[in-house]
């Protein structure tokens, strides 16, 4: 049976998310902290345990190991992506925490509508009605002489904060002497646009690198999710319509029976009922990051899918 499903929650956020809830990461601005127990960061002990429920992870360890390298090397730090890309390390840092945010933001829409044009990925209206909305927002605000908020700025605005903050501090100004004013956070770049897609690229690009040196030409992949009413039987499949161009998935049935069986967030919000894991299996070349190249949770095993057409994904389970 194919389910058509037109309101489905695919994008990091709102209730029914795996991602939604999240808490802050102390000491830092954005962001958020894993909702899994511990992190397994990049060791290969805790990769190894991970890998048990993460085909793709197995495949790529071995291929490591195979070419005698460390694991930590496959991690490709916000300063070597922006280092390649030709910005900033804050403005990488910042693009990286706005996903990670799990938040609906303008910065959020920012970074979406980005990943669709650079890539041919899904912008649908739902989310171009949004960032309209901030836009219309933030000109409000501003027009009234209001302090913009955290649904309001821009990345560049976000990264440039935390450089005055930077500034202020002894032992970390020079470290930001270098940038003057906002754009200077663009690095060789014109306009927070083009160096938005340039980080993007990058992390694709090393994504792209690291599955065909494994030899992965596709991958299965789960999500985890709370709805209102059940969505269908197990083995039914579901048309899924609320695409976006960044799209968080997992690999690991464990990381999607976690948040299928999820019955409160850690602020005690009480999620729908309803419990459900899907699954498809989706070309390597959609797969837009692993967590150890670019957005997405190393505890939670996040994949972020490219998001583009109808895809159709198989109820693998219903808790």
């Amino acid at each position: 049976m194919l389910l058509n499903l037109p309101s489905l929650p695919l994008v990091k956020g709102g209730p029914g998310s795996g991602h939604f809830g999240h808490g802050g990461r102390p000491g830092q601005r954005g962001g958020s902290a894993s909702v899994l127990s511990g992190s397994p960061g990049f060791s290969d002990e805790a990769n190894a345990a991970a890998s048990e429920f993460n085909p793709t992870l197995k495949q790529l360890m071995k291929r490591a190991k195979k070419d005698k390298q460390d694991w930590t090397d496959f991690h490709m730090s916000s300063d070597q992506k922006a280092e390649v890309a030709g910005i900033t390390g804050s403005l990488a840092m910042h693009t990286d925490s706005v996903w990670n945010a799990a938040t609906h933001s303008m910065a959020q829409s920012q970074l979406q509508k980005a990943a669709a044009e650079e890539f041919g990925a899904d912008f649908p209206e739902w989310q171009q009605k949004q960032l309209k909305a901030f836009e219309v927002e933030r000109g409000r605000r501003l027009a009234a002489g209001e302090e913009l908020d955290s649904k309001t700025v821009t990345i560049t605005e976000m990264a440039y904060d935390h450089v005055e903050r930077l500034r202020a501090s002894p032992t970390m100004r020079d470290k930001v002497v270098h940038i003057k004013k906002p754009s200077d956070l663009w690095g060789e770049h014109k306009s927070e646009e083009a160096a938005m897609k340039s980080y993007l690229r990058t992390t694709y690009d090393r994504t792209q690198a690291d599955l065909a040196k494994a030899g992965i030409t596709e991958i299965s992949v789960y999500r985890g999710m709370r709805t209102k009413d059940p969505i269908g039987s197990v083995g039914d499949h579901v048309e899924l319509k609320t695409q976006a161009a960044l799209v968080s998935w997992t690999p690991s049935s464990k990381t999607a029976t976690y948040f299928a069986t999820l019955k409160k967030t850690k602020q005690k919000v009480k999620l729908p009922p309803s419990g459900t894991i899907l699954k498809m299996t989706i070309p390597a070349k959609r797969v837009f990051s692993t967590p150890w190249t670019g957005l997405g949770y190393a505890s939670e095993q996040e994949y972020v899918v490219l998001g583009k057409g109808r895809d159709v994904a198989a109820i693998h389970s219903n808790h």
